[in-house]
């Protein structure tokens, strides 16, 4: 970087050099332990005097998808959705969601009735909201406030399939029975596999019984848990107040 230069991961700072010096590759090598599911990276650069600049480089023990941040103002998630790059139906924005105020949304919730709707939907039983609790099922959402925009939480409740990490993709299994069962793999021996339903109960399927088994693009998050744009607001408002 030229010159200083600040590393947050997940809303954590791991990095920081102040300096001033010319941007060179791999001025600077920083070590972490990615987290399951998404990770947010926030880089920025000091500049004192002349010019500015920025390389940024990774190399990863497994694989990972990286993406570039994208703009987050206006209507830009029911303008990406209505463009035509999505044509299943688990990345179509419901026709009551098509005309809120994305920059607004968050103002217009009440936290305490998105905690509420948040214990009622049971969400807490895939996704842990401390640092210190562990999400058995689908992402953290620890330190929310200072990890994600109102739009990127808009975007994963309402179209929970758009985006999947590899971990938390749903499997669909069938057995010699005719039964299908899809979910999520939380464990799995020789014998049989675990998954966690859509309803978060799990279920145990014995390995003879599968006859077929595929990984999909889908997330195991059913769509429609939330019905109203009001809703939406209270529980976007409630989820940005974990900072910590």
């Amino acid at each position: 970087s030229n010159d200083g230069v600040k590393v947050w991961h997940n809303g954590n700072l791991v990095w920081e050099n102040d300096v001033e010096r010319p941007a060179v590759v791999y001025n600077d090598m920083v070590t972490l332990q990615l987290q399951p599911g998404s990770n947010h990276f926030l880089i920025r650069v000091q500049n004192r005097t002349g010019d500015s600049g920025l390389y940024v480089n990774y190399k990863a023990l497994e694989p990972v998808a990286v993406h570039l941040p994208e703009k987050m103002e206006g209507n830009l998630l029911a303008e990406r959705v209505a463009d035509g790059r999505e044509s299943t139906s688990s990345t179509d924005l419901p026709e009551a969601f098509q005309e809120v105020n994305w920059e607004r949304l968050a103002t217009q919730g009440n936290a305490e009735r998105g905690q509420e709707l948040f214990e009622s939907l049971a969400c807490g039983r895939c996704h842990s909201l401390t640092s210190e609790s562990v999400a058995s099922v689908g992402p953290s959402l620890a330190g929310a406030g200072k990890r994600f925009s109102t739009i990127q939480l808009a975007e994963s409740i309402l179209l929970p399939s758009r985006r999947v990490s590899p971990l938390f993709r749903q499997t669909r299994l069938k057995t010699r029975s005719g039964e299908e069962v899809s979910g999520l793999v939380v464990a799995e021996t020789a014998d049989q596999i675990v998954l966690v339903v859509p309803d978060t109960s799990r279920k145990t399927i014995a390995k003879e019984e599968v006859i077929d088994r595929k990984t999909t693009e889908l997330s195991p998050m059913p769509d429609g848990l939330i019905a109203t744009p009001q809703e939406l607001s209270d529980i976007v408002a409630y989820l940005l107040e974990f900072r910590d």
